[in-house]
């Protein structure tokens, strides 16, 4: 079945058509399309289009967040199977072009990641619905837990607040 996203610039709000009706998280762009991780996987919403175009099938999984990553444009794309970093381009032909260049199982007995934000130096902060909080730059993944001042396992939300903090929202604070 089929999703819509709402898209409102200056006038009227604009329906897209995605390949899934659950959209988990959107990535504006500064052209005015998106990226948007469904069911289906990760699509692109080009700025005049009114549909999605299925780039990165999930496969037996599920995208629930996606980041553009601001070093390089590459997508980090949380999924309920792990994260994995991709580039993707358009080839001559204007079809999509998906290369996964990192894959990071979780290990997690049905992880849910919920939110992604930069760490500034290529890397990236994912919050886990039962979790925390996991750090992935590359491999090994670095973990913060209540003992690190977390204020529980549910990290819903990321936020970098631009001067090298982050907010992290939780069930819990």
């Amino acid at each position: 079945t089929t999703g819509l996203l709402l898209r409102r610039e200056g006038g009227a709000p604009q329906r897209v058509v995605t390949r899934c009706a659950s959209v988990a998280a959107v990535a504006p762009l500064p052209d005015g399309g998106a990226w948007v991780a469904t069911c289906a996987g990760l699509e692109h919403v080009a700025a005049a289009e009114d549909a999605s175009t299925l780039v990165l099938p999930t496969a037996g999984s599920r995208a629930t967040s996606v980041l553009v990553d601001p070093l390089d444009g590459a997508l980090w794309v949380g999924a309920t199977d792990g994260i994995r970093r991709v580039v993707a381009a358009r080839t001559a032909s204007g079809a999509w072009r998906a290369t996964t260049t990192m894959t990071h199982p979780l290990d997690l007995a049905g992880p849910v990641i919920s939110s992604l934000a930069s760490d500034g130096a290529g890397g990236v902060l994912a919050s886990t619905v039962g979790a925390g909080l996991r750090h992935v730059r590359r491999l090994p993944v670095g973990r913060v837990t209540a003992a690190d001042g977390l204020p529980g396992r549910l990290a819903h939300h990321l936020a970098p607040d631009g001067r090298g903090g982050l907010w992290v929202g939780s069930c819990q604070g």
